[in-house]
């Protein structure tokens, strides 16, 4: 599902994503997911099913695990957030039906588009558009900015 190279262990491979019809949509975040955002994700989650996920860190995290059972629920997002907030890391099942990766400046939704659609709260154009506002102003207008071309390949597929 993921990348293999280590740089990119919180990118997915594209053929993967294709070969299961779904969808990636970054979307602007300071590190892990926003609070404002985890009562919207885990109502869509627990609605579509789910109550439980896996953590799984994507850079070294030292002496703390790199892998995580949680509860889809409020309090454990909340302090997913609070342990690992900092750390790049993938959420999703183990049967691999949704996943958000997590980096420092934004997350990448993926899975198929009703649901992500769903977790975004929000078209996926109008996410789509507001990522590539924010990374135009990060890269200053330069379209060969790495933002505004990782917005531009997942928005192509």
């Amino acid at each position: 599902m993921m990348l293999s190279q280590k740089d990119k262990a919180w990118d997915f491979n594209p053929e993967w994503i294709r070969s299961h019809q779904w969808v990636v949509v970054p979307v602007e975040s300071m590190g892990n997911l926003p609070i404002p955002d985890i009562p919207r994700v885990v109502s869509v989650l627990n609605q579509s099913g789910y109550t439980q996920c896996i953590v799984i860190a994507t850079e070294d995290l030292g002496d703390l695990p790199s892998c995580y059972l949680l509860s889809i629920n409020q309090a454990d997002f909340m302090e997913y957030r609070r342990e690992l907030g900092l750390f790049c890391s993938l959420i999703t099942t183990e049967e691999r039906t949704w996943c958000i990766s997590c980096t420092e400046s934004f997350n990448l939704f993926a899975g198929e588009e009703r649901l992500v659609e769903a977790l975004l709260g929000k078209p996926i154009s109008e996410a789509r558009r507001a990522f590539s506002e924010f990374a135009a102003i990060l890269g200053k207008g330069d379209p060969r900015y790495p933002l505004l071309k990782m917005a531009e390949h997942w928005a192509s597929l």
